[in-house]
């Protein structure tokens, strides 16, 4: 049996035991049925004597249909003792019969015709003959393990069937060697038995590289020496090519990339860049059900000078689409008109012609798109010093999950002829114009040769695999996805890591029966109450309503094995390991596993790597609010959130019906509300719909602590770029009297803002957060089109409104040039921060006279921006009876879209401490607000599966500071349950009365006015509740002991069925 993909799975630490694979899965011996076999020296081993029972097995693939070839034989041609296994024509073109002639009676046992079925179909099939000779007294031959032709019964006992001829492989033993045979034959054996149905089927799947019970010979065509083939049985019988046949792989091998983190590469090289007047054409084949991602790519960051291969995403389509750009500019044609995502082998082609100043791409031979530009040919060039690169880009922002083969690079613009000659054209070695070339048949290592002659030769990147294109199934490797989202306390079934199986064929289906895992990387055991593992099939994203459970397991710690029966499928197969988070876990903590291998049909397969980077964190509340699909939409985006006056939390989200794009798309604002700190939410209302093509959206929230009122301003109508100052984007803005339940009829405030200032093309305000000053007015940052020396740029300016959101006027005062989606929060001295959008960092400004001029704009460089939107917003402050002014921003902070961070600033935006990552991944838009009890809120944009999921989390000021800060509620008897960003000048009728604060030991609450049942909790500097009390509402007053906790500060937390109090109690 072959072993040769299972060196390529070693050397990537992928474990394929004995009987995974096929006996055709590495090399094996092609006869041409003219001059090429194999002969073995005459020997008893390999005779039928006198009362032995006998098997000869092996593998063969065939179309030949004409003449009698011998696919193995020990016979002198037609006539003589001995036997032959052959093939007929005409009528029994292709089926199998076989001769056996010796002493004794009768003395020959053939077969009296041709087996049912041809041989000669092209496929591989294995085929035996079984010499009985102690019980039946007969022949039998077999295909594919299924008995298919029997031979004559014979009755003497000293029947004799030897003789002292060579054995030989695709021809008879003959001087001339005469009924030669056409094929690729593999696994030859002999064995001292009559082997069974099942044995037989047993053999069809062992991997025999060494001696065996019962085995007489074995030749299996891996360690070829000359014309010497090894006999691996051990017993030295040595075989010999003759007429020079050739070994090949029984299976064309592929380049499998899993979608994770592997890539294949190529060093930079000239060859690899376009000259000036010279054309280029790249043509591979990729088989792939992947979107939006790069094929190949010489552009370093994926952008700039340079090309690249692509597809289109799931929404665009998933067409082949190709990125040129020359030191002239952009060259490359729009996307193709199909789909190559759809899992089946594509053949693709660029051509760049310099005489038609062309770019021209092909998809399986046709010509789908053209750009004739100027930006080709002349002395236009395209040149960069990145590698080349395939499945990924050079910032590595994402990985393709393909399959590729016979990547050409030919130095020439390819005609449609050629082009289509390609698509089947078998090339194995240097070709004129060949300037590079990878088929992947003989890698060594994670070396991939360059056949073309050129020394280009390419490496296999983070354990990138070569395989054996083959429809009998096999498991290609085991791969590991870790989930990095935080988690909430309570949750179940929250994904830990994904068990990616990546499967090719469907003949013989695997089934997998176990999982083995470790909960290695959790903090505590006892914060997990269950483990499950789901199957997911096919797809890639975990939904617990609609997987399959495979099993469940207590948490422990050392090695867990969860058994189970799950049926793979061609392509990629997921299982999730998932956890229960206990209801009193522990924020902070990590969740984490580890999985060493799978079992399938009784065989082990060990994970490429047992563990991979990173893990999830037990926060108070990770909730999914939307995801790309949900009520028929294709996109949600752009997330703000407020807490409302009665501690509800309100978000509002834009519906984006057709796609993630902004206005003028159909886009409705849709609002949702938790009542119970963000684990669950209302139904979506849509607040603001005009039954047109366009909509409104990118919402920013303000509660007006004054009123009690929610506000939110919209953008309507027409995108930023298209309005005027003549036919502007309106602004909206939208009230709600009763905390986000209902919503007022949109009220059109655009003539406010664009009629006093003409100049004005468009504007909008930061989606996200608005402000409230402290004397009550309303406030939000506005980003605006407009002319500055003649020149149009993007400004920053703020709209305020002093009656409540009713009238609105803008600044005259420009905070910024060239800025963009920008937010505000009022100092404790007066002045206004402002906080800007900007590639590379934060822009900030301040203003002393509340927005009617702005100081000189600088970098915050504590703060990396990536270009996007984040929010910035007031936590505590002094003035309000807290311990700390607090200034909150979000932002992803990195150099791309991802790592959604929190910062946190106690002197006034002065400085910024280190990021807190929510999510590391792909990750955009956020927005901030502070819950009744002091803990911290953030939705925001989640790209790890799609564009986007909106995630609501919740997490404490102590996680936040990784413990240095603790939030304390204020030192002011008139706040209740809302803070300081969020209170409303109302009085509460619930109140209590705390005494004696501080005390060594004893103190009582006095309740006034309390509706219903009232709670008592007493929670450390920590946030842990070490003590909970439930009154009745009859009582007025109760007594409480401090006598066994330290001394220190403690908080009282004391609700009634409507409000909740905090309170300081200090023990002595």
């Amino acid at each position: 049996m072959k072993n040769l993909l299972r060196l390529f799975c070693s050397c990537f630490m992928c474990l394929y035991c004995t009987s995974s694979l096929q006996a055709q899965s590495g090399k094996v011996l092609n006869l041409d049925g003219i001059s090429t076999f194999m002969t073995v020296a005459d020997h008893p081993d390999l005779d039928f004597g006198a009362s032995q029972n006998k098997t000869i097995t092996c593998w063969i693939k065939t179309t030949t249909s004409t003449g009698t070839p011998r696919i193995f034989a020990k016979r002198n041609g037609a006539s003589g003792n001995g036997y032959e296994f052959w093939t007929g024509n005409g009528t029994n073109a292709g089926k199998f019969a076989m001769n056996l002639s010796g002493t004794g009676t009768p003395n020959n046992i053939s077969t009296a015709g041709y087996s049912a079925n041809s041989i000669a179909d092209g496929t591989w099939h294995h085929i035996a003959l079984v010499m009985d000779a102690s019980s039946n007294r007969t022949m039998y031959g077999y295909i594919d393990g299924v008995l298919a032709n029997t031979g004559k019964p014979f009755t003497s006992v000293t029947s004799d069937f030897s003789n002292a001829l060579n054995f030989v492989v695709g021809a008879t033993s003959d001087t001339g060697n005469s009924y030669k045979w056409a094929g690729q034959i593999d696994n030859v054996r002999v064995w001292n038995k009559a082997m069974t149905a099942l044995e037989l089927q047993t053999d069809m799947t062992a991997i025999i590289n060494a001696p065996a019970t019962n085995l007489l010979a074995a030749w299996n065509f891996e360690n070829i020496s000359g014309t010497a083939v090894a006999d691996v049985s051990g017993n030295n019988h040595p075989g010999t090519l003759v007429g020079s046949p050739t070994t090949s792989n029984a299976f064309p091998m592929i380049l499998s990339l899993d979608g994770v983190n592997d890539y294949m590469s190529a060093a930079n090289h000239a060859d690899f860049n376009i000259a000036a007047g010279q054309s280029l054409t790249i043509t591979c084949k990729i088989k792939t059900s992947d979107f939006g991602k790069r094929i190949l790519s010489k552009r370093p960051g994926g952008a700039g000078i340079g090309y690249e291969f692509i597809n289109n995403t799931s929404a665009g389509g998933g067409q082949f689409g190709v990125n040129l750009t020359t030191i002239a500019g952009a060259a490359g044609p729009p996307y193709g008109t199909s789909n190559i995502a759809n899992n089946i082998w594509h053949h693709l082609a660029m051509v760049v012609d310099v005489a038609t100043t062309s770019c021209k791409i092909y998809v399986d031979g046709v010509l789908q798109q053209t750009k004739t530009t100027t930006n080709i040919g002349g002395t236009n060039t395209v040149s960069n010093t990145g590698d080349l690169l395939f499945g990924t880009l050079s910032n590595f922002a994402s990985y393709m999950n393909a399959q590729l083969d016979d990547i050409r690079f030919w130095n020439k613009a390819m005609t449609v002829a050629e082009i289509v000659t390609d698509k089947t054209a078998i090339v194995s070695g240097p070709q004129t114009s060949l300037i590079a070339a990878w088929d992947f048949e003989n890698v060594s290592s994670t070396t991939v040769p360059d056949i073309s002659g050129n020394n280009h030769p390419a490496t296999l990147n983070n354990g990138a695999m070569v395989i054996a294109q083959t429809n009998e199934m096999q498991i290609n490797s085991v791969s590991l996805i870790q989930t990095e989202l935080p988690t909430g306390i309570g949750d179940l079934n929250q994904r830990i890591i994904a068990v990616k199986t990546s499967v090719s064929g469907t003949i013989n289906p695997l089934t997998v029966s176990a999982l083995k895992f470790t909960m290695s990387g959790t903090t505590t055991i006892s914060d997990v109450t269950n483990i499950k593992i789901y199957s997911s099939g096919s797809a890639a994203i975990f939904n617990p309503a609609t997987a399959t459970l495979f099993g469940n397991i207590a948490p422990s710690s050392g090695n867990l094995i969860v058994n189970g029966s799950k049926a793979l499928v061609n392509g990629d197969n997921y299982f999730w390991i998932t956890y229960d988070i206990s209801a009193t876990a522990n924020e902070g903590n990590l969740l984490d596993a580890t999985c060493e291998s799978i079992v399938a049909n009784s065989i082990t397969y060990n994970t490429t790597s047992n563990t991979i980077a990173g893990n999830r964190v037990i926060l108070l509340a990770n909730t999914l609010l939307f995801t790309p699909g949900d009520a028929g939409s294709a996109s949600y985006r752009i997330p703000a959130i407020v807490t409302a006056a009665d501690g509800s939390l309100v978000t509002v989200t834009d519906k984006r019906w057709n796609g993630a794009g902004d206005l003028a798309a159909k886009i409705d604002p849709v609002v949702r509300r938790s009542t119970d700190n963000g684990k669950t939410w209302s139904a979506p209302l849509t607040i603001a719909n005009f039954g047109a093509a366009t909509g409104a959206g990118d919402a920013a929230l303000v509660l007006d602590k004054t009123t009690g009122e929610l506000l939110c301003i919209v953008s309507a109508e027409k995108g930023f770029f298209a309005s005027t100052n003549a036919a502007p984007a309106k602004v909206l803005v939208i009230h709600s009297t009763d905390n986000g339940v209902t919503w007022g009829t949109p009220v059109d405030i655009t003539s406010q803002i664009y009629g006093p200032n003409p100049g004005w093309k468009g504007l909008f305000v930061a989606s996200g957060r608005a402000h409230q000053l402290r004397d009550g007015k309303i406030v939000a940052a506005i980003a605006v089109r407009e002319n500055v020396s003649g020149t149009e740029r993007i400004c920053n300016y703020m709209i305020t409104s002093a009656d409540h959101g009713v009238n609105w006027t803008a600044s005259t005062g420009r905070a910024e040039i060239d800025g963009d989606e920008a937010k505000v929060v009022e100092l404790n001295n007066g002045n206004i921060m402002m906080s800007i959008r900007n590639p590379g960092t934060r822009r900030f400004n301040v203003s002393t006279n509340k927005g009617a001029t702005w100081g000189t704009a600088y970098n915050q460089a504590s703060i990396t921006d990536p270009n996007c939107d984040g929010d910035f917003i007031r936590y505590t402050s002094t003035l309000d009876g807290y311990d700390k002014n607090r200034l909150l921003h979000s932002i992803p902070f990195s150099g791309s879209r991802k790592n959604v961070s929190v910062q946190l600033s106690t002197d006034e935006g002065t400085t910024w401490g280190a990021p807190k990552t929510i999510f590391t991944g792909a990750s955009a838009y956020s927005s901030l607000t502070i819950l009744p009890d002091g803990t911290i809120g953030i939705y925001y944009e989640n790209g790890e599966s799609s564009t986007y999921q909106m995630y609501f989390v919740r997490f404490t000021l102590n996680w936040l500071t990784n413990g240095a800060d603790t939030f304390v509620p204020a030192d002011n008897p008139s706040l209740n349950k809302k803070t300081a960003e969020n209170s409303v000048d109302t009085v509460s009728k619930f109140d209590v009365v705390v005494e004696p604060n501080p005390t060594n030991d004893i103190f009582n609450i006095t309740f006034n006015n309390a509706k219903g049942n009232i709670t008592v909790k007493l929670v450390d500097v920590s946030g842990t509740v070490i003590q909970k009390t439930t009154i009745s509402n009859f009582e007025t007053s109760k007594t409480f002991s401090l006598g066994n906790k330290t001394s220190g500060l403690y908080i009282l937390q004391i609700s009634d069925s409507e409000t909740t109090l905090s309170r300081k109690i200090i023990k002595k």
